[in-house]
C-alpha cells in the first residue's frame, strides 16, 4: 500500500499573520524565560529546574506579560515541554 502525501500551501491575510507574529514572538519569549530560569538556578544553586516548574510559572508569566494570553495554554505549555527535552538530550 503506498502512502500519499499532500502538500498545501497557506496563503494568510495580513491580518493573519500580524495573530502568527505575535504568536511566535510569545513563544520565543516563554522559551527563553524558561531557558535562563533553568541556567539561572543552576548557576546560583546548583539545582536543576524540572518540567512542573516552568509549568507553574506560566500562569505568573501571563500575569506579568497580558499578550501571552492571547497563545492557548497548551501552545505554551509545549514551548516549556521543548525546553526539557532539548535539555534531556544535551546532558544524556
Amino acid at each position: 500500500m503506498a502512502i500519499k502525501a499532500y502538500q498545501y500551501r497557506l496563503y494568510p491575510t495580513r491580518k493573519q499573520i500580524t495573530c502568527l507574529e505575535r504568536t511566535l514572538e510569545s513563544c520565543r519569549w516563554v522559551y527563553n524565560e524558561t531557558l535562563a530560569m533553568r541556567k539561572n538556578a543552576w548557576e546560583q544553586e546548583q539545582r536543576s529546574v524540572s518540567y512542573l516548574e516552568t509549568k507553574r510559572q506560566l500562569p505568573l508569566w501571563k500575569q506579568k506579560r497580558p499578550d501571552l494570553k492571547s497563545v492557548h495554554s497548551q501552545v505554551l505549555q509545549d514551548v516549556s515541554h521543548r525546553v526539557e527535552l532539548a535539555y534531556q538530550a544535551f546532558f544524556t
